[in-house]
């Protein structure tokens, strides 16, 4: 129960943090507590057969992704237009009808709870979010036959960055789907209230 609860709060986090980030223009996002890296250690020992190999594999996989990431925030875009159009219906009722002090308070509740799927969503829109990849720098200053050595030894050290981040923008786009739809609920109830 202490475990969920406790994860509960950290997805909460990542979610707050991502909107947050919005009005923070070049701060990196929030990472996922449980998502420590993993680096693995490239073999000296592989023939140049199975560096090619493990090159290639990893050039797909950064290349996939991407293409997640692309995937997320796209999907983040159309989040955050509902979230416009939801507000925009929950300003339009709260004005036309009449309501008590808890009517006013569930509209306000949905108001909320759109304006943090709204920011969490674009956050993720343009936060900066890591893929891990060589670094350049470290490849020109490598000695000549040991290029395709350093290059393993990047993939391996930074193929986790990347994997990592799209977790967590897959995480913060649930929560905030999530949070969208109670706001939904409370604008229902509100609306149905007045």
């Amino acid at each position: 129960m202490r475990r969920t609860l406790r994860n509960a709060l950290q997805e909460v986090a990542l979610l707050v943090g991502y909107a947050i980030v919005v009005f923070r223009p070049g701060a990196l996002p929030p990472q996922h507590p449980q998502l420590a890296p993993t680096a693995t250690s490239a073999s000296d020992g592989w023939s140049p057969e199975e560096r090619q190999l493990y090159i290639s594999e990893a050039r797909r996989d950064m290349d996939q992704q991407q293409a997640d990431k692309r995937d997320v925030r796209a999907r983040a875009q159309q989040v955050f237009t509902t979230t416009l159009v939801l507000g925009a219906a929950i300003g339009a009722s709260y004005s036309r009808t009449a309501h008590g002090s808890v009517g006013t308070a569930v509209y306000l509740l949905a108001a909320g709870l759109t304006a943090l799927a709204g920011f969490a969503a674009a956050g993720v829109i343009t936060a900066k979010s890591l893929i891990g990849a060589p670094s350049l720098s470290n490849l020109i200053d490598t000695s000549a036959g040991k290029v395709e050595e350093q290059l393993v030894r990047e993939y391996a050290a930074t193929r986790h960055v990347g994997a990592a981040t799209v977790a967590v923008l897959v995480t913060v786009m649930r929560d905030a789907v999530l949070v969208l739809i109670l706001a939904f609920i409370a604008f229902a109830c509100a609306y149905l209230w007045g």
